[in-house]
């Protein structure tokens, strides 16, 4: 991944803005233990909205525009993991299910109720 951040993950995120904002305030702050656990719940759900893109896009790329097969090399496979990670940086992570929202918010929430 190139120059994606924690900070950056959280503002691509549709978080409610109230808690974005609050949770990008308290992050530098936060003692080590709980920026690291913060950090991995906040990446853990980057890669899991990753991969859920980046499985839509080589699907599209499995097939040319006449519906026929399309064979990916490694170098198409490459193409396509930066231009998923181009999109998410652009576009945001607005496919996120409310459910996978909702997971980390609680998650986050649990520790920051911990300090």
């Amino acid at each position: 991944m190139s120059d994606i951040t924690t900070e950056k993950i959280i503002e691509l995120l549709p978080f409610d803005p109230t808690f974005r904002d609050q949770l990008l305030k308290d992050l530098p702050d936060m003692d080590p233990d709980r920026r690291f656990q913060v950090g991995k719940i906040i990446w853990k759900a980057y890669y899991v909205l990753y991969e859920i893109k980046l499985q839509e896009n080589i699907q599209n790329a499995l097939f040319d525009e006449k519906g026929n097969p399309h064979i990916i090399d490694d170098e198409e496979y490459h193409k396509i993991e930066e231009d998923t990670e181009k999109q998410i940086v652009e576009s945001g992570l607005q496919n996120a299910t409310e459910h996978e929202l909702e997971d980390v918010r609680s998650k986050l929430l649990a520790l920051s109720d911990t300090k």
